[in-house]
């Protein structure tokens, strides 16, 4: 679909070995997502800000060495090479040290899962992510192909600091889940502490981020610090209100409302993707802050 999405990027399926590259980063990165759900479901939630925040300072130094190294994939590589050096320390971790303790301290509340079960409950909320990561996955593409190369590498750094703020609800969602799980009873106890945590988490590092985004982005160039420091802003403060939306999400899946999860992200995405796109038409890349924030 590369060639309806973004034509100028036709020329990265040229080249086999990328191709062969891109797959196996793929089916990596399939498996670095679930480590966070994997940790969190063993209640080890403590190590998933630890591996985020190394993947994404590492993703950071290595998009700002790589530059001019890598003209062409540099960016991809800054997100594939930290995901690799993570992967295989992490899952050491949990299947020989994390893993044995659980089962052995939890064998006596273990329940029988069939087949079918979980199969309705992945397959309705795969549903749901799907259009979420069809609409971050695709803004990229929609700046280049509309905006153009240079105008797409002041939105994708933008786009990549902003993304990490957006992990903290995600992650905190996937606590409550976790959690509330065992004892459905307290659900709403665990979703207004949770709310709390999440916002004492958000507040003060949202203000420093929009305090501070002219310095953040100079860092890669005075051009960054000049075009994207309001769309840098407005994503930043877009993460608060982001909150609410992620969190109800999480709730519907501890009841199993499947079909409300998908719901909610569905409008979500299309409300944001056409937002996106006409204030991106307008605006250039702020408009695409103020529609995130809007959204």
């Amino acid at each position: 679909g590369i060639e309806a999405w973004a034509d100028s990027l036709r020329a990265i399926y040229v080249d086999w070995r990328f191709v062969l590259l891109f797959v196996l980063a793929t089916m990596a990165w399939c498996i670095f997502a679930l480590q966070d759900s994997v940790l969190i479901g063993l209640r080890q939630a403590i190590w998933v800000p630890v591996e985020n925040l190394t993947f994404a300072v590492l993703k950071l130094i290595l998009l700002v060495a790589w530059a001019k190294l890598l003209p062409d994939y540099g960016i991809f590589m800054s997100w594939v090479v930290p995901m690799a050096l993570l992967l295989l320390p992490v899952n050491w971790v949990i299947f020989r040290h994390i893993m044995p303790g659980h089962i052995a301290a939890t064998e006596q509340r273990s329940e029988t899962l069939t087949v079918g079960s979980v199969t309705r409950y992945v397959a309705g909320d795969y549903l749901g992510s799907l259009v979420m990561m069809a609409t971050n996955g695709l803004l990229p593409l929609l700046v280049l192909e509309q905006a153009g190369a240079a105008t797409n590498a002041y939105f994708s750094i933008a786009w990549t600091i902003a993304n990490s703020l957006y992990l903290v609800s995600r992650n905190m969602g996937m606590s409550l889940i976790s959690e509330a799980s065992l004892d459905r009873a307290k659900l709403e106890l665990y979703r207004r502490r949770i709310l709390g945590q999440t916002f004492k988490v958000l507040v003060p590092i949202t203000l420093f981020i929009v305090l501070t985004a002219p310095w953040l982005l100079r860092l890669f160039g005075q051009a960054y610090s000049s075009e994207a420091t309001t769309l840098l802003r407005l994503l930043a403060l877009s993460a608060l209100p982001g909150v609410i939306p992620s969190l109800s999400v999480s709730v519907s899946r501890v009841q199993r409302q499947l079909r409300r999860v998908f719901v909610v992200q569905a409008a979500l995405c299309a409300l944001l993707g056409i937002l996106s796109y006409l204030l991106l038409m307008r605006y250039g890349i702020t408009g695409i802050g103020i529609a995130w924030l809007t959204g």
